[in-house]
């Protein structure tokens, strides 16, 4: 009887076999998993972003005491809200690269429709924006943000009714 002490040459071959392959597929799997879940965090990360833009722009809109559209080529529109302190402020909406901005004018203690928008502190809302979009029809505002996140395009709206 001969004594067997380890295995032979072929067994360990076949293991190792097994092995990576049971290996490649546990990577795959959890590579597969990885993507999957940057993706989710993508889109949730834009529908945050788009949700929180939408939200502060119409709490801008509902507080606002005159609104205004104007032909631009970053937002179509300006308003005029009153502050807690009884001063008034401009505020408009604009893209720059991809970025959106809220542009506010402080205008003191006296308000005209005529509002010189220059000169405005900017402040970022939101990234991965391609426009922003204001329509308004009486006392009903519809508004349109356009986010870009990772080559795909994700049109938000909202209609606002301003009750003027």
């Amino acid at each position: 009887m001969k004594n067997k002490k380890g295995f032979t040459l072929i067994e360990l071959i076949v293991t190792l076999s097994v092995l990576s392959i049971v290996f490649t597929l546990i990577y795959s799997l959890f590579s597969a998993n990885i993507k999957a879940s940057e993706t989710i965090y993508k889109n949730s990360f834009t529908e945050t972003n788009a949700k929180n833009a939408i939200l502060y722009i119409e709490n801008t809109l509902r507080r606002s005491i005159y609104t205004e559209e104007i032909l631009d080529d970053e937002c179509n529109f300006f308003t005029v809200i009153k502050n807690n302190d009884n001063t008034y402020s401009a505020i408009t909406f604009g893209v720059e690269n991809e970025n959106l901005y809220r542009y506010s004018k402080n205008l003191g203690n006296y308000y005209d429709q005529v509002v010189d928008l220059s000169k405005m502190v900017k402040n970022k809302i939101a990234s991965n924006v391609s426009y922003i979009e204001f329509i308004k029809e009486d006392t009903t505002v519809q508004l349109e943000i356009m986010f870009i996140p990772e080559n795909t395009e994700n049109l938000y709206q909202t209609s606002i009714n301003l009750g003027e």
